[in-house]
């Protein structure tokens, strides 16, 4: 069952500051690889438009949202799965 859009309740942000809308890659699952996506903050909601489908995603598992570099990826978000489409 693959999905395209991640609905996230509580994102904590590492840097302090909230981002309304990037390009990054989010991972699911602490093994799950990496993929690239859309992410929105719509209120106390992230939104996570994925580029390509992706199987194994469920609610109550954790998305991360890295933003990639050559000297080794910045975590710019962590969320709660609420919601898949």
């Amino acid at each position: 069952l693959a999905v395209t859009e991640i609905t996230g309740t509580t994102p904590t942000w590492p840097s302090g500051t909230p981002l309304t809308k990037t390009e990054c890659t989010v991972q699911v699952r602490a093994h799950g690889g990496l993929a690239p996506a859309t992410a929105i903050l719509q209120g106390d909601e992230l939104v996570i438009r994925l580029t390509e489908p992706l199987s194994g995603v469920a609610p109550g598992q954790a998305a991360v949202l890295y933003q990639p570099d050559p000297a080794g990826d910045l975590v710019l978000a962590s969320t709660t799965i609420a919601a898949t489409r």
